[in-house]
């Protein structure tokens, strides 16, 4: 499977594979990739405007399909597999306990975190 992104870029992906030989990234990946940069490139730009001592940004992120019976956080969906995403985010440097704080928000605000929590429509 070739995915074909807007920039001309080529990526190849596949299924998760079965074997311990890993040649080709899952889509399941792409999309934590995905998110995982823009969490990141959001903090440091926010972090280097306001001047702070941002030095690093890690981002660890797991996806999971969680039985709706299972997740506890569940408000609408009851029946089926709902898609839980668990996320750190770590902010090295000279950061005060507030600037510390302030950073872990504007992680909410990247776009593709905005993307995701948001009603998503698909054109047919």
């Amino acid at each position: 499977m070739k995915c074909v992104m807007e920039t001309n870029a080529a990526s190849f992906t596949d299924e998760p594979p079965q074997s311990v030989a890993k040649t080709r990234t899952d889509p399941y990946t792409l999309l934590l990739a995905a998110l995982g940069s823009c969490i990141s490139m959001t903090v440091t730009l926010y972090a280097r405007r306001k001047g702070w001592p941002l030095e690093k940004v890690a981002v660890r992120l797991r996806q999971q399909r969680v039985p709706c019976a299972d997740c506890q956080e569940c408000q609408e969906t009851s029946e089926g597999f709902v898609h839980r995403i668990e996320r750190s985010v770590t902010c090295t440097g000279a950061l005060t306990e507030e600037q510390q704080a302030r950073l872990q928000e504007i992680a909410h605000k990247c776009p593709v975190h905005k993307t995701l929590t948001s009603e998503i429509v698909q054109a047919l």
